[in-house]
């Protein structure tokens, strides 16, 4: 080991310090300035709820061992960004100590040998890695000799490890978010041992270049859609993108110049619900904003109005990045900056139809796309969301990541088909089931989709059977808005097991406090809760659902929110549903399905305009008047 510059380096300097200190003087930065340095006291004072207790470093509780690491990381990250940038920023030797004390106790207590961090997913590993390049970097000049030394070696042997786990070519290349956890922290600490281990620093810095570089090219599709869901990209990023400005700024590879990064914006813009400050929960994910800004930096790096649109809009917590990536970009918001109202994510398999941003928008989106090896996945071929006019008419009941054969990854969980209460291959934990986009169409008066789910009923990505199709396919319209109507969605499902008479299960699930108000004859009125304020009836949605033989509906809860169940039984249903989110006080119009030998013939009747779909039994079906 050599001496090397202590002084913060990786995404600031001491000169840049004064630009910092007085940043933090005025508006949203003083407020962001003020929750760090109350963190920061929090951590240091033994009476508050949010001390930071050296000596129960260790103690973490996590659902399962392998997650002890992220968890014990993540909140070492926090401890020592709020204390290391709180000690910058006022020179406060108190939370300098306080800040080193957390980082020898973990140094001491969970070296990577340690059996809990050695039984942990790589991903902490990373984690960890990651909070001892924030507190050598933030921390490292009120280091005692002894101090520094033992971090640095502790800190050292993290990257020695996490490389060679790397070079070996681990299962979870070249898509999945720890990529950018993993290599991304080990690649910051990389940086700060620069010169200290001078044989291999630098061959550590190429390796978590060449990885984070190739999930930056191979974890995104050409439209910029993330394989996994968008809350896994959050968590990806906090590593990955911390890593790639602190890379650029040492003179290194320009990993912005890769081709993921540059169409994040537009993917988020499409996946942003109307209206509301999160985010579609397609693919494994929770509706949520962002919790670390790396859109506010790919905004700086791209010039990007769309991506600081996003950042303001939607983050959901601030931390000491928030005022280190300020910039002057102006935001600009989708609809001003040119964005499509659809789109085909082609390598995702996710397809996006939408009438804006605001509360009077309309989003639909359905997902059928090949599963990624070892990323996040779900049994939802064909599953689709709706939104529109302020509520979630159409959800996905979120993240799961287990293989428990009633949770929120299967097919239960999703607005999917069931045959005789089964569904497609079991997925999620690192396997997955395939799907594909047949089709994808963008017409002035609607869009259009086939999506193909038969793969995925029939075996998952390690040869276990679903339930088994002869074939499953779905088609979906979505209409566009007119003077005379709103926007509306149209699902035609064509799926069949055999030759044999089957129990088959369209399902709906909706937002929890919605009321369901089921119709026998033809579907169901969804109708979310009054405004507390105003008066008046809130919008609504009409449900109409048919099939080749007599329909039975039945209404339960699944995890906390509504689920609607429409079931037959025939060999081949041709399930047919309309939905129809309805303006406050509009009248409901009428929907008339006429079953024909050669088609299935769906009229809605609104006051001022007839539409007229039909669906022939062989081919795809075509908006015949509007």
């Amino acid at each position: 080991m050599t001496t090397a510059h202590a002084g913060p380096s990786l995404v600031f300097s001491k000169f840049d310090l004064p630009m910092l200190r007085e940043r933090v003087k005025t508006g949203e930065f003083a407020a962001i300035w003020e929750d760090i340095l109350r963190q920061a006291r929090d951590c240091i004072d033994p009476k508050s709820p949010g001390y930071a207790d050296a000596e129960q470093i260790d103690d973490v509780s996590a659902p399962k061992a392998q997650l002890m690491a992220a968890t014990l990381g993540r909140r070492l990250n926090a401890w020592l960004e709020s204390l290391g940038f709180a000690y910058q920023l006022t020179g406060d030797e108190r939370f300098a100590r306080h800040g080193i004390g957390l980082l020898t106790a973990a140094a001491r207590g969970v070296p990577v040998s340690n059996p809990r961090i050695a039984r942990s997913f790589p991903g902490g590993r990373g984690c960890m890695a990651r909070a001892f390049a924030v507190g050598l970097d933030w921390l490292g000049e009120a280091m005692a000799e002894d101090e520094m030394t033992l971090i640095r070696q502790v800190g050292a042997d993290y990257v020695r490890a996490i490389v060679a786990e790397s070079e070996q070519g681990p299962r979870w290349m070249p898509y999945h978010n720890w990529q950018g956890v993993v290599l991304g922290g080990a690649g910051c600490l990389a940086l700060k041992l620069r010169g200290v281990c001078a044989d291999e620093s630098e061959a550590w810095i190429r390796e978590a270049a060449r990885v984070v570089g190739q999930w930056f090219d191979n974890g995104f599709d050409a439209q910029g859609a993330y394989f996994e869901g968008t809350m896994y990209l959050n968590y990806g990023m906090w590593g990955g993108l911390f890593f790639a400005d602190a890379l650029l700024r040492s003179g290194g590879e320009n990993l912005f110049e890769r081709r993921g990064l540059s169409t994040l914006a537009h993917f988020y813009a499409m996946s942003l619900l109307p209206g509301e400050t999160v985010f579609d929960a397609q693919n494994d994910a929770n509706y949520g904003g962002y919790t670390f800004p790396f859109m506010l930096r790919l905004a700086g790096a791209y010039e990007s109005g769309l991506a600081k649109w996003l950042y303001a809009r939607c983050r959901t917590h601030t931390s000491a990045f928030d005022i280190i990536w300020a910039n002057d970009v102006a935001p600009v918001d989708p609809v001003a900056g040119g964005e499509p109202l659809q789109e085909h994510f082609a390598g995702r398999g996710l397809c996006i139809f939408r009438t804006g941003w605001e509360n009077s928008g309309v989003m639909f989106s359905l997902e059928s796309g090949r599963f990624y090896d070892v990323t996040h996945n779900q049994a939802d071929k064909g599953h689709f969301t709706f939104y529109g006019l302020g509520y979630r008419w159409a959800i996905d009941s979120g993240y799961g990541n287990t293989q428990e054969p009633e949770g929120r990854a299967q097919t239960v969980a999703h607005n999917c088909i069931l045959i005789d209460g089964k569904g497609q291959a079991l997925s999620g934990a690192g396997i997955g089931t395939n799907g594909e986009i047949l089709a994808y169409e963008s017409h002035d008066r609607y869009g259009y989709v086939l999506a193909d789910a038969s793969e995925a009923y029939n075996h998952n990505s390690r040869g276990a059977s679903g339930v088994g199709v002869a074939f499953a396919r779905r088609h979906a319209l979505f209409i566009r808005p007119t003077d005379a109507a709103p926007a509306y969605v149209v699902i035609l499902d064509e799926i069949r097991k055999d030759e044999e008479t089957h129990e088959y299960t369209w399902l709906l699930h909706t937002d929890a406090g919605m009321t369901v108000d089921l119709k026998p004859w033809w579907g169901a009125m969804l109708t979310p809760p009054a405004p507390e304020e105003g008066g008046g009836s809130p919008a609504h949605m009409k449900l109409a659902v048919h099939a080749s033989a007599a329909l039975e509906l039945e209404l339960d809860d699944y995890d906390g929110h509504p689920r609607i169940k429409a079931t037959t039984r025939a060999v081949q249903p041709d399930l047919a549903a309309v939905l129809l989110p309805l303006p406050a006080g509009m009248k409901t119009p009428d929907v008339v399905f006429e079953d024909g030998e050669e088609r299935l013939r769906i009229t809605i009747g609104w006051p001022q305009r007839r539409d007229v779909i039909e669906w022939p039994r062989v081919g795809s079906p075509s908006v015949v008047e509007a």
